[in-house]
């Protein structure tokens, strides 16, 4: 993966947002998804504040793929929460591309699960729901054998906001910093990539790192990645938004609307109710001050089986 002005993804400047909002369960036990309603909630926006969308928002419900209890998280435990949205670029005429950046181009909200072809271009936002706390994130290549490529801790770097990685809750990150994309590319190890595998963590006290941050990505070693994995690493519930895929919204909407920690100088806003909510949650049950972790996996889509010939 890479970006536009490179074909290596560590060239992306990161900025992400971790928000945690409380989830209205109502599911029954054993059940698949979540009913109707289900919400997500936000802070209200202040009266008389200009909403960003153009028209009130459809009722948003989440679905999960396995089964979903309302039973409060364990003893210990609370529950965290980290919204996802994946964008694909395309042209306005629906055909994906890079070449188009400008008021004409649309990036299209896709599920987690999508699979991305080689050549897409992709910009992914992320929200904490309720934790504040230090955001990391490392990247891998994942191989159809089952290895992986080295981690890349590829934000923060000193290229966004000087290498503060400090988020709040209900704050925007877009990944990587507009007007960059990320750019689906094949590996150069020779072996068969079968997706980029991010994993995120907020955790409440800096993490220590190998060597200082400085304008590249950071090799990590694998005993490193791997401690982090073991320590908070816990199970996951995703959840996706019904209906929430292939819906757009123009790059020229997105930047200049953008309550996103990209803008420098003030301090970002948080979201509210008037902006758009995120198209994947991933929910976990942590202890209390430990880091969350979690990993979002981009498929790539598998080449057509070749035709034989007659």
């Amino acid at each position: 993966m890479s970006s536009t002005k490179s074909l290596k993804w560590l060239v992306a400047t990161f900025i992400s947002v971790i928000s945690v909002y409380p989830v209205a369960a109502k599911t029954q036990e054993g059940s698949k998804g979540i009913e109707s309603s289900e919400v997500l909630e936000r802070p209200k926006a202040a009266a008389g504040s200009t909403a960003r969308i153009a028209k009130p928002r459809r009722r948003v419900t989440y679905r999960s793929a396995k089964p979903f209890s309302k039973r409060p998280p364990a003893a210990g435990t609370e529950f965290a929460k980290l919204g996802v949205t994946i964008w694909r670029l395309q042209k306005a005429e629906g055909s994906k591309g890079m070449e188009q950046q400008g008021e004409e181009a649309k990036l299209e909200q896709v599920e987690s699960s999508q699979e991305l072809s080689v050549g897409s271009a992709v910009r992914i936002g992320v929200e904490s729901l309720g934790h504040d706390g230090f955001l990391y994130v490392v990247d891998r290549e994942q191989f159809a054998d089952g290895t992986y490529g080295a981690p890349l801790l590829i934000f923060p770097t000193k290229k966004t906001r000087e290498g503060n990685n400090h988020v709040r809750a209900h704050q925007l990150v877009l990944i990587p910093r507009p007007p960059s994309y990320f750019k689906i590319t094949e590996s150069t190890t020779g072996k068969k990539q079968t997706a980029e595998v991010l994993t995120m963590i907020l955790s409440p006290t800096p993490l220590e790192l190998p060597v200082p941050l400085g304008d590249k990505a950071i090799t990590l070693s694998d005993s490193l990645f791997k401690s982090w994995e073991n320590r908070w690493s816990a199970p996951v519930n995703t959840l996706e938004m019904e209906g929430g895929a292939g819906q757009t919204v123009s790059v020229k909407t997105q930047i200049q609307g953008a309550k996103s920690l990209d803008q420098e100088g003030a301090e970002p806003p948080q979201l509210t109710d008037d902006d758009p909510l995120p198209q994947t949650v991933y929910r976990l049950a942590i202890k209390p001050g430990t880091p969350m972790l979690v990993t979002v996996p981009l498929h790539f889509q598998s080449a057509p089986a070749a035709k034989r010939k007659p």
